[in-house]
């Protein structure tokens, strides 16, 4: 059993790397945006990178400002 939100998505993402994680339609439109489980901890995963470059104290805190889309969550992601 997964013991944190990234654990749960490193476990999705090793068992169904290609299926549909999020999908995203933005106000008044269409089409929709998709990310698979693979995308979004890759997206994640470079955010943690970028994060580390910065060499905080684990546990700091780190504001996310990002409009509203997969690449927030990508970004929540990556900071947690």
């Amino acid at each position: 059993m997964p013991g944190t939100l990234v654990d749960l998505l490193r476990q999705r993402s090793a068992d169904a790397a290609d299926r549909p994680a999020l999908t995203f339609v933005r106000e008044g439109q269409r089409e929709a945006t998709t990310w698979t489980y693979a995308q979004l901890i890759a997206h994640a995963a470079a955010t943690a990178e970028k994060l580390a470059t910065h060499r905080l104290p684990q546990g700091s805190r780190v504001l996310v400002l990002h409009p509203p889309g997969p690449a927030f969550l990508a970004a929540f992601f990556g900071c947690v």
